[in-house]
């Protein structure tokens, strides 16, 4: 996937090290950025600790690193755990969002 504009104040680019999750990044410094780690739920997998595994991944692998550096501020991380048409959102605290 590549840069998607999305009017002219924000881009969505894709997280290269993880294919179909997703960086929106405003196209102007100072203003929030936002990262979404998307999760399947499975039968090995409850929507909790999807959550909780996303959560932890945007923290781990500093995702919202390149936001950072475009000037985003603040940057706002959530992790979407889905299973068919069910959908589950958790926000990082905001302490502790990268």
């Amino acid at each position: 996937m590549k840069r998607l504009t999305l009017g002219r104040d924000l881009l969505m680019l894709p997280v290269a090290a993880c294919g179909g999750d997703v960086l929106i990044r405003p196209a102007r410094p100072g203003n929030p950025g936002v990262v979404v780690e998307i999760k399947v739920v499975g039968p090995d997998r409850a929507p909790e600790a999807a959550l909780e595994h996303g959560l932890g991944q945007i923290r781990e692998r500093d995702y919202a690193a390149e936001l950072r550096a475009a000037g985003a501020a603040p940057v706002h991380a959530f992790a979407v755990a889905f299973d068919g048409k069910r959908v589950w959102v958790r926000a990082a605290p905001s302490h502790g969002a990268p």
